[in-house]
């Protein structure tokens, strides 16, 4: 089960079958389908709740979670950034989140961080100099 934005999921509509399907929000792919792997990947940082998304996720009945591409800081606190597209790709900007590793783990209560890796983009840094790596976690039901 794919949970995307709505245009995304109308278009996925055309590739669905038996084994995979696309849904608009998590409980709509949760009644649809009974998950036993969630993969988060390169979404928290743009979601206005990353935290609650996280926690709604880890309700579910899936066993295992991995978080995938996720820019995270070791710090306590969140930290809100503009993400600027390079304008030789296109014009535009994001707001998103450089997410405090400490409470992504906090907010997998019931869950055991089992393995931590290396995102595909390199560590980077913020116009303001603050460093952060993309990177990932995966953790199963304790």
């Amino acid at each position: 089960g794919v949970v995307e934005q709505p245009t995304f999921v109308a278009a996925g509509q055309a590739y669905a079958d038996a084994a995979l399907s696309f849904h608009d929000s998590i409980d709509a792919c949760v009644a649809a389908v009974e998950p036993n792997v969630v993969l988060i990947s390169s979404v928290l940082q743009y979601l206005p709740d990353p935290h609650g998304v996280l926690r709604q996720l880890g309700e579910t009945s899936a066993r295992t979670l991995v978080i995938d591409r996720t820019p995270q800081v070791p710090g306590a606190d969140d930290i809100p950034v503009v993400q600027v597209v390079p304008p030789t790709i296109y014009e535009a900007s994001y707001p998103a989140w450089l997410l405090s590793t400490p409470r992504l783990i906090a907010d997998l209560p019931g869950w055991s961080l089992v393995d931590t890796f290396a995102g595909l983009e390199p560590t980077m840094r913020t116009t303001s100099g603050i460093e952060t790596d993309w990177c990932g976690m995966t953790f199963t039901r304790s």
